[in-house]
């Protein structure tokens, strides 16, 4: 039931433990470089810990399996088609994304591990699948790839995802479809999410949009389930149906004072409709009205008119007004003679002086920073 490498075993050849149904743990030694196809195929191990010195995880390696976690390494540099493949059992996977093929079409998640044989003929993964995976935790790399966990059609197996501070960019439909994805952990760093990245993760009612987000594409958030969302002052780009269709967003709040070239049919309920989103409050900063309102000629079409309409149809507000409102300790100027009188604030605060002071003469006031 149970097999221990000794130290000094590099490779585990293809098919060693293919159909060792008995076979329930394995410890493998510092060393191990390479794991051959089908090297634990269709046995019942349970648990494996792999070691930081492996490189090559081949086609197949964990196919039908009783595993629930698998942990792959930074050093692993290559996986194999279809390793966790009717691995029915796994609940947890981390990865790191340097170790798939660069060829596009492979860099999809679920095509990729869990092999061509779980999908139906039209290319997707069934509606319910007979596996278990909810959490996904991705490090390595830079970019999320296209398309990477989207299977074309609603999913609701992955419940929680989880990127590295590795990563900058998410590409196009990255997470679309993912119907039961309940938690979406981004962090500081990335700097553009592409078209249709969140497209209909109904689910997903709520997301912290990292502040290092300049760009935003086009229907990034269509049918999306979030409630609110929060957009930094570096936003500078957002595309157009950004927002449509988001049956539960009540709130969208733009932290910059300038606003961002925005594309058309933001906030609507339908394509390219002219109905808004019934619930929806646009929030911008205290005073950035007339920005955000402002339509002008030079660019043509910078459709700034559908904050007029969001104003018209008193769904923009201003945010509360900040500006702390100290005040320095009184001075006392009763029988003063002075002429002048410099004041330097030790901090923030405004000074804020009794000008009826009793038989005071003073006719100059410069009040000076900290």
């Amino acid at each position: 039931q149970e097999v221990v490498f000794p130290v000094g075993v590099t490779v585990i050849p293809n098919y060693t433990f293919v159909d060792a149904t008995n076979l329930r743990a394995v410890t493998l030694s510092t060393g191990l470089v390479s794991i051959g196809i089908d090297g634990f195929a269709r046995t019942s191990l349970e648990a494996i810990t792999l070691p930081n010195t492996l490189t090559t995880i081949s086609e197949y390696a964990f196919v039908s399996t009783k595993l629930t976690t698998l942990t792959i390494p930074h050093s692993v540099t290559s996986i194999g088609l279809g390793i966790i493949q009717n691995t029915t059992s796994l609940v947890t996977l981390n990865f790191s994304i340097n170790s798939l093929p660069v060829t596009p079409l492979n860099r999809q998640f679920f095509r990729y591990f869990y092999g061509a044989t779980a999908f139906n003929s039209g290319g997707i993964l069934p509606t319910t699948p007979t596996f278990a995976l909810t959490t996904v935790n991705v490090t390595g790399g830079t970019a999320l790839p296209n398309n990477f966990f989207n299977m074309g059609a609603a999913f609701p197996i992955l419940k929680t995802i989880t990127l590295a501070d590795t990563f900058t960019s998410i590409g196009e439909s990255a997470f679309s479809n993912l119907t039961g994805l309940t938690t979406l952990n981004l962090e500081e760093g990335i700097t553009s999410i592409g078209v249709f990245a969140f497209f209909n993760t109904t689910s997903l009612l709520a997301l912290t949009i990292p502040s290092t987000v300049t760009t935003i594409g086009n229907n990034a958030f269509q049918q999306a389930g979030m409630n609110t969302l929060t957009f930094s002052s570096n936003l500078t780009t957002l595309g157009s149906n950004v927002f449509v269709a988001m049956a539960n967003v009540t709130l969208i709040e733009f932290l910059g004072s300038v606003p961002p070239t925005v594309g058309t049919t933001l906030f609507t309920t339908t394509l390219n409709g002219a109905t808004l989103l019934p619930n929806l409050i646009v929030e911008i900063p205290f005073g950035a009205t007339t920005a955000y309102t402002t339509v002008v000629t030079t660019p043509v079409n910078n459709n700034y008119a559908q904050f007029v309409a969001l104003n018209t149809a008193t769904k923009l507000r201003e945010a509360e007004d900040t500006t702390p409102e100290v005040i320095l300790p009184a001075i006392q100027l009763d029988h003063s003679r002075f002429e002048s009188l410099q004041v330097r604030s030790i901090n923030t605060e405004i000074a804020v002086l009794d000008l009826n002071a009793k038989h005071s003469t003073l006719e100059t006031i410069l009040v000076l920073g900290a």
